[in-house]
């Protein structure tokens, strides 16, 4: 055997004592796995049907052979579009396995409403530093709800403010609401409203299909002319499935400037007051008064001495016809 052919017969001796050394499984049994409290097997070809959208439990039940430290279990699901932004994955802080004893580790995991329903693997992983790690895959089915609507996008605007808007001015609205049942839905009332001012907006949408997105086009909202400048929440509500179902999303703000207009009203109105003095009517003298009252005296005593001569008079006349009438006697003449 040529040199070259023993180098190369130790190389792979080499190689598969590494092989060996590296292949040390992992002293732990898994005694059992539950879905949702659904006991799930290696070995099943029946698929366990998960809601997208909704969380579900995964319990692993494990039993260490050894003493072990620094052992970690993960459970993952593998093919959403978009794992590399948000991963399907939960698992548990590192911990330590005394031998012969079971352990009991939980975990929740949730499918984004957005994934693709479909067929799934859940992927199970026990590791700790040194060993190989423990793998092992069950059969889900991720299925969509019947009835699930979501508020995608609020886009707000005036005047090109973008979210801010001049109190008294238009608040135009437009939203995206998308369908994540398996069910077109039909006559999609959307509200957004500013609850705080009073302010809100509805449209319709005429339908919707399962999968699809639809805008409302611009909701009109007007506020006051003199609002109270600040940030104020926007509350969008989306009622579906003949108003039996409703989603509501309150992630936008929107800021009111103050209106101008209103520092003028806000002033306070000049009242001139032009003081004019009248002349106030000549009263008499004190003189002239007491002159005047002392011609009404003399008038009254004059009239009171003109009175009771006047009756004496008569007085006098009186006596004079009765004594003339009494001497005047008609027997005498005869």
């Amino acid at each position: 055997m040529s040199n070259i052919s023993k180098i190369m017969m130790n190389l792979l001796l080499l190689l598969a004592m590494v092989g060996v050394v590296s292949a040390a499984p992992l002293p732990v049994t898994v005694n059992s796995v539950e879905v949702d409290d659904q006991l799930v097997t290696l070995s099943s070809t029946n698929r366990l049907s998960i809601e997208r959208d909704q969380p579900f439990e995964i319990n692993v039940v494990l039993t260490a052979t050894e003493a072990l430290s620094n052992v970690e279990v993960e459970a993952f699901v593998s093919g959403y579009e978009y794992n590399d932004v948000e991963r399907v994955l939960d698992a548990t802080p590192v911990f330590d396995m005394a031998t012969n004893t079971t352990y009991t580790k939980r975990l929740t995991l949730v499918l984004p409403s957005d994934a693709a329903a479909d067929n799934y693997k859940l992927r199970v992983v026990i590791a700790d530093r040194n060993h190989d790690a423990i793998i092992q895959n069950y059969e889900l089915r991720f299925d969509a709800q019947r009835h699930l609507l979501r508020v995608d996008d609020v886009n707000l605007f005036s005047a090109g403010h973008g979210n801010e808007v001049v109190s008294g001015d238009p608040l135009l609205a437009n939203v995206r609401v998308k369908n994540l049942g398996d069910r077109t839905e039909e006559d999609v009332k959307v509200r957004v409203s500013l609850p705080e001012l009073g302010v809100s907006g509805t449209r319709y949408i005429d339908s919707i299909r399962s999968d699809k997105s639809e805008e409302t086009g611009n909701l009109y909202l007007k506020l006051a002319k003199c609002v109270e400048p600040g940030d104020y929440g926007v509350t969008t509500e989306v009622t579906y499935d003949n108003g039996k179902r409703l989603v509501t999303d309150r992630s936008q703000t929107v800021t009111v400037l103050k209106n101008d207009a209103c520092d003028r009203q806000d002033e306070p109105q000049k009242v001139i007051v032009e003081v004019i003095q009248q002349t106030p009517p000549a009263q008499p003298s004190v003189s002239e008064t007491d002159t005047g009252d002392n011609s009404l005296s003399k008038i009254r005593s004059a009239l009171e001495i003109f009175l009771v001569v006047l009756f004496a008079v008569f007085i006098v006349i009186g006596i004079v016809v009765f004594f003339s009438r009494l001497m005047h006697n008609p027997e005498d003449e005869e």
